[in-house]
């Protein structure tokens, strides 16, 4: 059921072709999660067939070598198809596939075994029923030894197209090599159309079925070593794209029952600080004013109890009514795992800052992004032209639902509206991948945005003149940005900093600074400027130098991340006609 690879005397075949051997045929009602992919490329020749599991209402996962091609795919049909149901489920189109970033599509390359994984944005949520339900992560792996479940789609021994089953025991590997992959040594094997198929233990997600040596053709009848990239091992990666890329709906519906109750040991003495409320018996008028409260990290990285007053409303994502929602600025830090889910697009500003100049930075402007499912995310950007704005590709990453982008001012001094983009007048870089988590993919996150109308000029709004040279070493420039402050206030900020070269990135597309001030992901697509020139865009912090914890630390430097403008001088030409 798989890819063969050519590693050591790995025979590497077609990606995408059949069969579970030794398997039986599945139980619809025990594989509910299970799917067929139909890849469907723009000629006859790039079809092809893969295996997957639904994770959640939106979400399926599948092995990055059936979808690497993105190129060639024009959508892939999702099908559940057993011995007694054939129903389409939803399609995936190509943008909203997403290939672990790690992952190298060459079949004849060693570490092609590695990150073998995908995920799947449905174009619509997937209806549960009795015949189909997502499966469980696992958190917890298995141990050497024990019994899991492998299925797929394909032509099995018989030469017949029906799911298929097989159950094994997972073995050690042959090397370290393999440390992201479990491995089974077995007659039960699997074969390409299998590819992206699960391995399940006690119910739970545990693998997906990448590869094997050994063991078709002549070596069919003999036991053969396949290979399974480790849920576990992908965990963190696996929610970070979920989130990042909307609601994971896994877990959204979960939330649903995300309340517990606890039994003090004693009972609690009340007195002018401590009292009881009484939990309401009826549920909230639509935007009634409500207060919010609770003990957690600040911007300064301090617990301390906080309070903010927002209006409650109901969950566009929900429809259970267990849920209610307010979309107000102040933030609660969800840990999943260890990884903490913070929008790229709400939160933060630019830390140890100062107030903005409106005349000396006239050139910033605020982005609120507009989208389909009522959601409004914000960014900043800096104005070129009266047409044109630079900002990051990242704040578009849900390109394909934004409705609206207004371009606005909004300081002490000014606060207006200079113009609106519409939908086809945003151009991401053409190298950069929404979604892909890599400085390789960074070092292109930058866009232009066409406004429907030329802005109109005068003290307070300007355009900035773009770098024709990278700045030097040590140079001295201004970073700035809209963000959130504590009190939920949206004020532009800015501090000064030194340029410098990214130890990670030697390419030249990506600047650099380490400093106690920093940009934080509010400022995403705001201004790095040095005598009077845009010489960066924002584009983060680099997270493996800088954590949370230490980003929201003021007396800890940071390392924050520009996209360099001269490098893609000749891109912003070509889509402005501006003269670099």
């Amino acid at each position: 059921m798989y890819f063969l690879i050519l590693f050591n005397s790995f025979i590497a075949i077609s990606a995408l072709e059949l069969r579970v051997f030794h398997g039986v045929d599945l139980d619809p009602k025990q594989h509910r999660h299970l799917v067929l992919l139909e890849i469907n490329g723009w000629y006859p020749k790039d079809d092809a067939i893969c295996t997957g599991s639904i994770i959640s209402e939106e979400w399926i996962i599948t092995a990055a070598h059936c979808v690497a091609n993105e190129g060639e795919i024009e959508s892939i049909t999702v099908r559940q198809f057993n011995k007694k149901i054939n129903r389409i489920l939803t399609h995936v189109m190509p943008y909203d596939i997403f290939t672990h970033s790690l992952f190298i599509n060459d079949i004849n390359a060693v570490s092609n075994l590695k990150n073998d994984i995908a995920l799947l944005k449905a174009s619509n949520r997937i209806i549960f029923d009795n015949y189909v339900s997502p499966i469980e992560l696992a958190q917890v792996p298995p141990h050497i030894g024990d019994s899991v479940i492998m299925a797929g789609y394909g032509v099995n021994e018989i030469t017949k197209m029906m799911p298929r089953q097989g159950v094994a025991k997972l073995t050690k590997c042959p090397s370290d090599d393999y440390e992201d992959q479990w491995c089974i040594y077995d007659h039960v094997k699997t074969s390409p159309g299998d590819s992206g198929g699960p391995l399940t233990h006690n119910g739970k997600l545990v693998g997906i079925i990448s590869g094997g040596y050994k063991c078709l053709g002549k070596f069919q009848l003999l036991p053969c070593l396949t290979n399974y990239p480790k849920v576990t091992y992908h965990y963190d990666w696996i929610l970070n794209v979920m989130i990042y890329n909307g609601m994971c709906n896994n877990s959204i519906a979960n939330s649903g029952y995300d309340i517990a109750l606890l039994k003090t040991s004693k009972p609690l003495v009340f007195d002018d600080y401590a009292k009881a409320i009484d939990p309401a018996r009826v549920s909230p008028r639509n935007n009634q004013w409500a207060i919010i409260a609770g003990y957690g990290q600040n911007e300064l990285g301090k617990s301390f109890p906080r309070q903010s007053a927002v209006k409650v409303s109901k969950c566009f994502f929900d429809n259970s009514g267990r849920l209610l929602c307010s979309n107000r600025a102040m933030y609660f830090l969800t840990f999943l795992s260890a990884l903490i889910a913070i929008s790229a697009l709400d939160v933060s500003r630019v830390y140890n800052g100062v107030d903005l100049d409106p005349i000396d930075q006239g050139y910033l402007v605020l982005l609120r992004i507009y989208t389909t499912n009522g959601t409004r995310m914000r960014c900043s950007g800096s104005i070129l032209t009266a047409n044109w704005i630079v900002t990051a590709a990242h704040c578009l990453q849900a390109q394909r639902l934004i409705t609206m982008v207004s371009v606005e001012q909004d300081t002490n001094e000014v606060s207006r509206t200079l113009g609106t983009v519409r939908p086809n007048n945003t151009v991401s870089h053409p190298s950069y991948v929404h979604g892909k988590y890599s400085m390789a993919n960074t070092q292109y996150d930058i866009a232009l945005l066409k406004i429907s109308k030329p802005i109109s000029f005068d003290e307070y709004a300007r355009p900035i003149e773009l770098a024709r040279v990278s700045p030097r070493n040590n140079q001295s420039a201004i970073i700035a940005g809209y963000g959130l402050t504590e009190l939920g206030e949206l004020l532009p900020r800015r501090g000064v900093v030194r340029v410098t070269k990214c130890p990670f990135n030697h390419s030249g597309f990506l600047l650099c600074s380490n400093s106690t001030v920093k940009s934080g992901p509010g400022d995403s697509g705001g201004a790095l400027a040095s005598t009077g020139k845009l010489v960066g865009v924002i584009s983060g912090v680099a997270k493996y130098i800088c954590d949370l914890y230490e980003q929201n630390d003021p007396e800890y430097p940071c390392t924050s991340i520009y996209v360099n403008v001269a490098a893609h001088s000749t891109w912003i030409k070509n889509v402005t006609g501006i003269s670099t």
